[in-house]
């Protein structure tokens, strides 16, 4: 009866051990491009050419030899020229590095809005976020009282492989974002437009080689839609306003939509008619519109 009661309160603090404890938090980056546009991305993790993905860090040149700088161990980068920085490390030491160009194919992770990728070449400054301390409440006659940070142990667990899907994502003023479409033939990716512009958008896809245009949609003031893609580069050209008096036009640089073999790729891009959002734009004619 005693061995009985001995492991029954063992299991009882077991329990209650694990409800107190949560998984390691992830890296949480800021980042600032050529265009000054601030992003903060969550998980990230910088693809190489030979498509492998690494998520501890930055790979720097080091002698002869080469290193994988951490994010825990960075505070903020500054890019100085194309692949060269000056790194401040959490320690406060500063250093110089050459960044490793094998990682060309950028840095990527998630978003509020959904998957967002840049070349590291196109960024200013990359800046870690610190992490939210964990602390544990002591309760005493006069109130709680923090007496933290307490270290956690890290908890594995199997990885379940779901559908593709992008949570319902509610923002002021705009329609939920939704699920992707499934593919249909080739057209498996999707190219998604939130318009912030102040006015009713009316977005021309072209085949960036052969000027042709391949998708048409309308996409409404303060709401977000899309459309089903196969892999290409692509272009777009978008007429904002509600009658011809008012149109004004923008065409935007090309969009690379390339996933890795057995992929898909979800583009995010936010309508703005002047400089803003994930992508950059110039004014333009109603005959590029137009195709012409």
């Amino acid at each position: 009866m005693r061995h009985f009661a001995l492991a029954f309160i063992s299991l009882i603090c077991l329990l209650f051990f694990l409800q107190t404890t949560c998984p390691a938090r992830a890296a949480k980056l800021k980042l600032i491009d050529q265009e000054d546009e601030e992003t903060v991305i969550k998980n990230p993790g910088i693809l190489f050419k030979h498509e492998r993905l690494v998520k501890e860090g930055l790979m720097v040149k080091k002698g002869k030899g080469k290193a994988i700088l951490s994010w825990s161990k960075i505070k903020k980068i500054v890019f100085t020229e194309p692949y060269q920085a000056q790194i401040t490390l959490k320690n406060g030491k500063k250093l110089k590095a050459f960044i490793l160009e094998d990682q060309g194919k950028g840095l990527s992770g998630e978003t509020d809005l959904g998957s967002f990728s840049i070349r590291l070449k196109h960024l200013k400054s990359i800046e870690v976020m610190p992490e939210k301390k964990t602390g544990v409440q002591k309760y005493t006659s006069t109130g709680p009282k923090v007496v933290g940070p307490m270290k956690l142990p890290q908890i594995s667990a199997p990885k379940i492989k779901v559908p593709l899907k992008v949570p319902n994502i509610k923002l002021p003023g705009l329609v939920p974002v939704g699920s992707i479409p499934k593919p249909q033939g080739e057209k498996k990716n999707f190219v998604r437009f939130v318009n912030r512009s102040g006015q009713p958008a009316t977005v021309r896809i072209f085949n960036q080689k052969t000027k042709v245009k391949v998708e048409e949609l309308e996409v409404p003031d303060r709401a977000s839609k899309g459309v089903l893609t196969q892999n290409g580069v692509y272009y777009i050209v978008t007429r904002y306003g509600e009658t011809e008096k008012d149109y004004r036009y923008s065409k935007g640089k090309k969009i690379t939509v390339q996933p890795p073999a057995g992929k898909r790729q979800v583009v995010t891009i936010t309508l703005h008619k002047i400089k803003g959002g994930n992508y950059p734009t110039q004014k333009a004619e109603k005959s590029q519109f137009e195709g012409k």
